[in-house]
């Protein structure tokens, strides 16, 4: 008996077909509720602050247009509501190969698909 996070027999596919891009246009469609970004806030990735001008983005306005400012500051807000920095996110989404697309910071699936096909197999 093998889950399905075992590796697949030779020959045999068990990802998804997204390429990084699709995941990532998928992402910035997604407007978070709240973002959580503060003064002194860094990324959960490389633990780097993030610029004063996307903590003022999202001090300035709702959040489903602080998540459309905060991508032209090199800042993505997942729909959790965690900012990484666009590098991150991509290097993130990288590493997964398309599987388990979760935060990082809270492990909330990152996409709409992924969190509802959590809850039917939680």
């Amino acid at each position: 008996v093998s889950c399905g996070a075992a590796a697949p027999p030779s020959g045999a596919v068990n990802e998804p077909s997204y390429t990084e891009g699709e995941i990532m246009a998928a992402l910035l469609a997604m407007s978070p509720a709240y973002i959580f970004l503060a003064e002194g806030g860094v990324c959960c990735v490389c633990l780097e602050e993030f610029p004063e001008a996307a903590i003022a983005v999202v001090q300035e306005k709702a959040a489903d247009e602080a998540a459309i400012g905060l991508h032209s500051l090199g800042v993505v807000a997942l729909r959790c509501g965690h900012p990484l920095h666009v590098q991150c996110c991509e290097a993130t989404l990288g590493s997964s190969r398309g599987r388990h697309l979760r935060c990082p910071l809270c492990r909330e699936p990152l996409t709409l698909e992924g969190a509802v096909v959590a809850r039917l197999f939680t």
